[in-house]
């Protein structure tokens, strides 16, 4: 709480930023929290990042009446034009007032994300000019099993190692969406001290990326039955099921074969994966890479590497291509959910371990 309350007293322009949503509304509901409990927000007005950033000044610059300082929010900070942004009068921004703009991407998407970074790396040079203070709320992905295990030991309960692994990777490694979970999970565990891998597999609702994840592993595996059932969960998305499927089903499952190929060459290069050599680096696409991927995932994708061919992954990209082009139409097909669980039956027989004919005498 040091570092909130500095900064209620001590600038009138704060911007809260992340690519975790779920963080981000963590940090925005705590900063809410501090300052009721400083009687700061008997006088407050929130935004929706719309129109003139000189509309949010000026409502910052209205004298308060019941309360010592004025509190402005400004929700979705990044839709507007960098011009405004950079030509409003923040030297105006009083002492009695508390502008707090919050800037965040509510997408995984890889090209949102990145459009984010750059869009917020432009805002915060924009704040910092202006003389106000930025809170970033992301977090290194590498601290995210421990700051879980600790948030747990501070509820009272024990978070298993590979229980946290697993909480990472069925969120999508999204630390909001952990904690959310996690705090479900204290409460399903009771008076039991502690939280185990099983617990985490009942109660956690598994992102889309992780459903994908398992849909390519039952589809290597040469499983049907399991890709099947993980689609089954894709496709019950609300919205067009064609716009899910080139939105986010076929891009993820093309991410994933590419991993899977990037992994391959990289057991036969025999690659160092904690220190990957540039020759092996060279190799791989601008994105994704595998060198990106780390723990359980890795291993995972390394496992299913050693046992699939090439010509495996050559059909698995053939078949994707095949079925996008149905969906557009180039290719005749009968409908969306028929083309879906066609191309995800007939990759799963590609994988497929043929045994041959025992022959009868």
């Amino acid at each position: 709480m040091a570092t909130l309350s500095t900064l209620v007293s001590g600038t009138s322009l704060v911007l809260i930023t992340g690519a975790d949503v779920g963080l981000l509304k963590r940090k925005r509901s705590e900063l809410v929290q501090h300052l009721e409990s400083a009687g700061l927000m008997e006088e407050s007005e929130s935004f929706s990042g719309q129109g003139d950033p000189n509309l949010w000044i000026s409502a910052a610059c209205t004298l308060p009446f019941f309360a010592e300082r004025r509190v402005v929010f400004v929700d979705h900070a990044l839709s507007i034009d960098k011009k405004k942004l950079e030509a409003a009068q923040w030297k105006n921004l009083p002492n009695s007032g508390l502008l707090v703009l919050i800037a965040g991407v509510d997408s995984s998407e890889y090209d949102k994300v990145q459009a984010f970074k750059s869009q917020s790396q432009a805002l915060i040079k924009i704040i910092e000019r202006a003389g106000g203070k930025v809170i970033s709320t992301d977090i290194e992905p590498s601290r995210l099993g421990k700051e879980l295990q600790d948030f747990a030991f501070s509820k009272g309960k024990k978070l298993t190692s590979r229980a946290s692994e697993l909480l990472v990777e069925m969120t999508g490694s999204s630390y909001g969406e952990s904690l959310d979970e996690l705090e479900k999970l204290v409460t399903y565990v009771g008076s039991a001290n502690e939280i185990r891998e099983a617990d985490v597999e009942a109660i956690v609702i598994p992102c889309r990326e992780w459903n994908v994840f398992h849909l390519v592993d039952g589809i290597t595996q040469g499983n049907p039955a399991k890709a099947m059932k993980q689609l089954k969960s894709l496709i019950a998305t609300p919205g067009s099921l064609a716009d899910n499927a080139f939105r986010a089903l076929f891009p993820m499952i093309s991410r994933q074969i590419s991993l899977l190929w990037q992994a391959k060459i990289g057991l036969e290069f025999k690659v160092n994966w904690g220190q990957p050599s540039p020759e092996f680096l060279a190799k791989l696409p601008d994105r994704p890479k595998i060198t990106e991927v780390k723990g359980y995932r890795l291993n995972t994708f390394l496992d299913s590497a050693r046992r699939i061919q090439y010509s495996q992954l050559t059909k698995s990209f053939e078949l994707l291509a095949n079925a996008d082009s149905e969906l557009k139409g180039a290719l005749p097909s009968y409908s969306v959910t028929e083309s879906l669980e066609r191309l995800v039956i007939e990759m799963a027989e590609a994988f497929m371990v043929r045994k041959s004919p025992q022959k009868t005498f």
